[in-house]
């Protein structure tokens, strides 16, 4: 193990306590796929996920996105970027059981714009519904679904 010198965030320059520091090579290695996080003791640990939908193309009807369930989701929201020129209509559906949803948010995303859709309300299932502004006149969107859960 090889040795560190922490300085303390002071204005003095006073030296903090040694404390040993793995190298490389002895920290395990792993991948995380949702970031558990440990915060201070007693505290609660954090996971973050996210779920990326990809080349959604708009139609002049709604169009569901798959829902999520936000059951044990402390914090959600949909980034929505779109990549077209032209506008897009979305809104976020609330639901209690995942086939009949109530409509919570509604905003529009102007062609290059990047907009954050958070839900106001909580029920079991969310999900987003897309669609072109103006008929005949599709865009290219990328949605983001971003969730933190506290256990």
């Amino acid at each position: 193990m090889r040795k560190s010198i922490k300085r303390c965030a002071r204005s003095s320059p006073a030296k903090c306590a040694v404390r040993p520091v793995p190298s490389r090579s002895e920290k395990p290695r792993r991948k995380p796929v949702c970031c558990p996080r440990k915060r201070k003791p007693g505290c609660r640990v954090s996971r973050f996920c996210e779920t990326v939908y990809r080349d959604i193309h708009t139609s002049d009807q709604y169009r569901p996105l798959p829902a999520q369930d936000t059951t044990n989701k402390a914090v959600y929201s949909y980034a929505i970027v779109n990549e077209g020129e032209n506008p897009a209509s979305v809104r976020v559906e609330i639901g209690p059981n995942g086939k009949d949803y109530a409509v919570d948010q509604e905003d529009v995303v102007s062609g290059g714009i990047t907009r954050v859709v958070v839900p106001a309300k909580f029920m079991r299932f969310t999900r987003l519904m897309v669609k072109s502004l103006q008929k005949g006149q599709p865009t290219k969107l990328q949605v983001y679904y971003q969730a933190q859960k506290t256990k």
